[in-house]
């Protein structure tokens, strides 16, 4: 805080003399700070919301333009839609929300201006629709040509997905069908996004998994349950870990365990009784001597021995030592691995296919992963080769052919 360093320097420049000066600077140090806790605290104060032409001035005014704007590559490197944005968003449906002049907007992948720069927050679009929030802060359902849809008084809206959007209004969360009509009856605390024609709610005796009907699927109630592209899903109750199956009306399947992981590609990592085991879908456990274990995907395992960390397959089998620093996760049968201070890449057999030559790696996305050096951030393919130079100073994975990338103006 500047009052706290001003009346520091004030006070030590006083000699030890100085007392009466002294306990003058620690009174204006005490009033300094009381004033702007005062003013910081009435800042925060919600005021009373205006006209949305008021509150676009007001929000305005505040608006500082960023040097550093926001493009689109394509696979080849080439700057193909202007870096002339605040801020973007990947494509999807073909349209990407874009932020030019501190206002959001979308446009299509020829960088043309689909929908107006006209709003205070955007969501992408899912199922034809697309959130907004203007600046008076009603959130309104618009069409991919900007046609308003549908208008909502909500604390937080969300996309659409599975015919479902999730809002929050007085603190709950609840689901509008298509027609912007509220559906639930039930108070929910928590609640995420549809998926697969499933979501996660959380009720005042826990949590449950629902239906597009909104009716639970499971019967009990849980303190915790993690979503699940496969048949099982997590739960813990209490201070144990179990799942619930989902193709029998989740009931539980596996329970008293002290830690358990996700599913991925037919294999999760957990700890019973003391005890590390990978188990696969039929329940069948086998034992890692190991003290920590983690699923790397691909039915691969992380394992852990003296700091040092190395890779197992899905019968426990060493197919890398422990001799790496860190690892990621298998993505596009890459994983990237560290050691000491760099990352290269290894397949799926445990092989260094990428020798360990950058300060930093990302995932591995379509073939491609962004790879760091000296000279920026660039991308590799899977044998190492360089398809992107290293030249961008912040650039994402690619969508649609398209990544964001941002340049200095």
């Amino acid at each position: 805080m500047w009052y706290l360093s001003v009346s520091y320097y004030l006070t030590h420049m006083l000699t030890s003399t100085s007392y009466i000066k002294l306990q003058y600077f620690i009174r204006i140090n005490i009033f300094l700070w009381l004033f702007c806790t005062v003013s910081i605290s009435c800042k925060d104060d919600k005021l009373p919301i205006q006209s949305n032409a008021v509150e676009e001035e007001i929000y305005m005014n505040d608006f500082v333009p960023n040097p550093f704007k926001w493009g689109y590559i394509d696979m080849k490197g080439n700057i193909t839609i202007q870096a002339k944005y605040e801020d973007n968003r990947d494509f999807t449906e073909g349209l990407a929300a874009a932020n030019y002049k501190g206002k959001w907007g979308y446009i299509n992948k020829r960088g043309e201006t689909i929908i107006d720069f006209q709003y205070r927050t955007t969501t992408e679009f899912s199922e034809g629709k697309a959130i907004v929030q203007m600046f008076d802060r009603e959130y309104i359902t618009i069409d991919k040509i900007g046609n308003k849809i549908l208008r909502g008084n909500y604390e937080e809206q969300y996309p659409y997905y599975d015919e479902r959007s999730r809002i929050k209004k007085d603190g709950q969360y609840g689901y509008l069908n298509p027609d912007g009509i509220r559906i639930d009856t039930t108070i929910y605390i928590k609640a995420s996004n549809f998926e697969n024609g499933k979501a996660i709610v959380r009720t005042r005796e826990g949590y449950q998994v629902i239906g597009k009907n909104l009716q639970p699927l499971n019967d009990d109630f849980f303190d915790k349950i993690y979503k699940s592209d496969t048949r099982y899903w997590r739960f813990k109750k209490g201070e144990k870990y179990g799942y619930l199956d989902s193709e029998n009306k989740y009931q539980i399947w596996k329970s008293d365990l002290t830690k358990a992981g996700q599913f991925e590609d037919g294999i999760a990592c957990i700890t019973e009784k003391g005890t590390n085991y990978i188990l696969d879908m039929k329940g069948i456990k086998k034992e890692i001597p190991y003290s920590t274990i983690r699923n790397l995907s691909h039915g691969r395992v992380a394992f852990s021995n003296k700091g040092k960390h190395g890779v197992l397959n899905q019968k426990g089998q060493i197919i890398a030592p422990e001799i790496y620093d860190g690892l990621y996760k298998y993505a596009g049968n890459r994983l990237g691995y560290q050691k000491g201070e760099l990352w290269g890449y290894m397949d799926l057999e445990g092989k260094e296919i990428i020798p360990p030559l950058f300060p930093l790696v990302w995932d591995f996305n379509d073939g491609m992963a962004r790879a760091i050096t000296s000279t920026g951030i660039g991308f590799i393919d899977t044998t190492g080769r360089q398809v992107i130079p290293p030249k961008f100073g912040e650039v994402r994975d690619f969508y649609d052919a398209l990544a964001r990338v941002q340049v200095f103006r």
